[in-house]
């Protein structure tokens, strides 16, 4: 497609809704940045190292999501980390064995190289199946314990203003592969939630050649505990690969608050089974597209790379089919159903053909559909 369609060439509509709607508070940024930093990294973590095994193989915090991605509109009152552990620190290899017929997913088997893993032999047995296979069900509920242990023990943080009586109250449960911290002020309200997803790194990892995109940035590359879509036999020995240390690198500048303004449109529209995540692959994708002209895509105008987005992603959901970035046979819209794929893509082309019909004498289609206001 070309990207000077004179009518999608004035941003300025575009500007108005990012100002009013997509932008951060730059002080409710820093103070939950501030909180964040605090609470995890110097109390929960602290708390968590006095189990021996979680401070032998435990390496570091990744700040993961759309915070810090920064395709986050709204509050930044949701943020993800990842509690990435490494299981060399006493000798032991992990070695990938990938599957065919569930890409997107690898076996993790430990190798002990020496002895050093002797001391937590006991322990690291109960992660396995008898080959060796780690077992992220087992992994998990070893964490849950470390977590709970922390979690009674874990003091309240006194707020910024230094004040005494001002203490935040947590709460911890178990969601899908991740624990979420739930932070609230004194008055009860929440201020942010935090999800905690276990993550195991590989210091070298060889990917087949059908994960081309990561054998390409190669940056750290992690295991979560992210079941499969289907149950199969033996599925708690699948660990989802995640690139997000690789996506934050890929995202440009320039596409953030494009992202950020589809996430605001799909909320407004309600097709709430559009994850965040599928609109962030639609650019993955688009930038790699167009890598060989790629200065040229990304200067356009925000609203014809919007208006872009929003056809890819209608393109895709009329095919049915939206391909994981990493690994183009992982379909990342298998979870939707037929009709749900086609009310959506019926529902966007019509919405699409109504701004391409009105655009040139009524700017503020755009706010209608994006804002539900004019």
């Amino acid at each position: 497609m070309s990207f000077t369609e004179s009518k999608f060439q004035d941003d300025s509509v575009f500007q108005v809704i990012e100002r009013d709607y997509l932008t951060l508070d730059d002080d409710e940024c820093k103070r939950n940045s501030e909180l964040l930093k605090m609470i995890v990294e110097e109390n929960f973590i602290h708390l968590m190292k006095r189990d021996k095994l979680f401070a032998t193989i435990f390496n570091r915090v990744v700040y993961g999501g759309s915070y810090y991605k920064g395709t986050k509109y709204g509050r930044p009152n949701e943020f993800d980390l990842y509690l990435v552990h490494k299981l060399d620190n006493f000798g032991t290899d992990l070695m990938i064995d990938s599957d065919y017929y569930h890409p997107g997913y690898v076996k993790i088997m430990a190798n002990y190289r020496n002895s050093g893993f002797l001391r937590f032999k006991e322990e690291l047995e109960k992660m396995t199946d008898f080959n060796n296979y780690l077992d992220h069900e087992k992994f998990r509920a070893w964490l849950e314990g470390v977590f709970t242990k922390a979690f009674e023990t874990l003091p309240s943080a006194s707020s910024a203003s230094s004040n005494s009586r001002n203490m935040y109250r947590f709460s911890l449960k178990k969601t899908g592969p991740a624990f979420t911290l739930t932070v609230k002020a004194p008055n009860d309200t929440n201020v942010f939630d935090v999800d905690l997803v276990p993550a195991i790194e590989f210091n070298s990892i060889h990917l087949s050649t059908e994960y081309k995109n990561y054998n390409k940035y190669k940056r750290p590359c992690f295991v979560i505990s992210k079941p499969l879509y289907k149950s199969i036999p033996n599925d708690n020995l699948f660990w989802r690969l995640s690139f997000s240390e690789n996506e934050k690198n890929i995202l440009s500048g320039e596409l953030k608050p494009v992202i950020k303004m589809m996430k605001k449109f799909r909320d407004t529209q309600e097709m709430k089974s559009i994850k965040s995540y599928f609109i962030e692959t639609i650019f993955y994708h688009e930038l790699e597209n167009h890598k060989y002209h790629l200065g040229q895509f990304e200067r356009s105008s925000k609203t014809q790379l919007f208006i872009h987005g929003l056809r890819k992603l209608r393109e895709a959901l009329k095919n049915g089919k939206l391909p994981y970035f990493w690994h183009e046979r992982l379909d990342l819209f298998q979870k939707m159903s037929r009709n749900e794929l086609e009310n959506h893509a019926n529902r966007l082309g019509s919405i699409l053909d109504d701004i391409e019909r009105q655009i040139g004498y009524n700017k503020l289609i755009l706010k209608k559909y994006i804002c539900g206001t004019s």
